[in-house]
């Protein structure tokens, strides 16, 4: 099961949304959200 992050980073990587993307990848940096890739 996908948790929310990697359903907005795959939804903001689909749609060329950059920006979100970036942000989504520095929180998961930051141990702020879990995501796996």
């Amino acid at each position: 099961m996908n948790t929310e992050a990697e359903q907005q980073l795959l939804h903001h990587a689909r749609n060329g949304n950059a920006e979100e993307v970036r942000k989504l990848l520095a929180a998961m940096a930051r141990m702020e959200v879990v995501a796996d890739i």
